[in-house]
């Protein structure tokens, strides 16, 4: 005998079943196509997809800078991107114009975010750049400090750098989360690249170039890391801290292992530094050229002596 089901029931049921095919539904990828041109027009607004829509949770967004050219975080206090992740790629360009900004970034193929606002602005959540992949961190042209308080990882090549300098001051970028693991390279190309506390910089590299400074302010340990201070570059020991590299090369130089302070540095080198009390170490010493040569000599003698026995 059929026992006919209440209705009530029957339209939970069907409520239900909704609910849970729309939740194991994958999360849809979806990219950038209106430019965000103003203010008003910022990220959380209908930028995205085809028709243009809001972003929600749940899905994931692409600002690809071959298709669009411009995004903004839009001029609040706090701005959070609600999308699971937001990947920026091919020269993508986020404008910070907030205060706190929080979102799950994705940096590729020479993603900018960019500061616009005087101040301090931080960005929150976190920032991943993968290995083989490159991002600018840029701190704008007034005196302006971007600090990510976000956590950053990955093995790629992140570049710190300022617009032009309108206003005679030096921007900052300035990293301050020591549950970051980034482990590729940091470029400093201008402006000051600074930290705020042990382990914010991961473990990666540091080359510093034309009109850049490298002010880690705290003590760092980096028994993996090279330091490479390049014409222009400083290196800034006034902060009170010690510091340890794999390598450090000055001005095409070398160092040997050992432990050094700006006394201890000859003029040429001197000028690479900002003065100051801090201390630095090298654990090892990188072969001179001729070094290579002398060994790579010996190898091919014992080569030739190998194969005169052989025949």
């Amino acid at each position: 005998m059929n026992i006919p089901l209440p209705r009530p029931f029957l339209v939970a049921s069907a409520f239900l079943a909704g609910f849970i095919f729309a939740s194991s539904l994958p999360a849809a990828t979806i990219f950038q196509t209106v430019n965000s041109g103003s203010d008003a027009a910022h990220w959380g607004t209908a930028l995205w997809g085809t028709p243009a829509a809001v972003p929600t949770a749940g899905n994931d967004y692409i600002s690809d800078g071959a298709v669009t050219s411009a995004l903004r975080t839009g001029n609040f206090s706090n701005s959070t991107f609600v999308g699971d992740t937001l990947t920026m790629r091919n020269g993508a360009s986020l404008v910070v114009k907030t205060t706190n900004t929080t979102a799950n970034f994705i940096l590729e193929s020479g993603a900018v975010l960019a500061m616009s606002e005087t101040g301090t602005d931080t960005i929150l959540g976190s920032v991943l750049v993968a290995a083989s992949q490159s991002a600018t961190f840029n701190s704008g042209d007034t005196g302006r400090t971007l600090a990510f308080n976000a956590v950053i990882s990955g093995a790629g090549n992140i570049a710190i750098a300022q617009s032009t300098n309108t206003g005679g001051y030096t921007g900052t970028i300035r990293v301050q989360n020591t549950a970051s693991t980034f482990s590729g390279t940091w470029t400093v190309n201008s402006g000051i690249f600074a930290g705020t506390t042990a382990g914010a910089f991961g473990t990666g590299d540091f080359i510093v170039n034309n009109t850049g400074t490298l002010d880690m302010r705290a003590n760092f340990s980096g028994t993996t890391s090279s330091l490479t201070l390049n014409t222009g570059g400083l290196f800034d020991l006034s902060n009170g801290f010690s510091y340890t590299f794999e390598t450090v090369t000055v001005g095409g130089t070398a160092l040997n292992a050992g432990s050094y302070a700006y006394t201890d540095l000859s003029p040429t080198l001197q000028a690479f530094f900002v003065s100051g009390t801090d201390t630095f170490t090298v654990l090892s010493s990188i072969p001179e050229p001729s070094t290579y040569a002398m060994v790579g000599g010996v190898i091919a003698l014992v080569a030739a002596v190998v194969r005169r026995r052989r025949s």
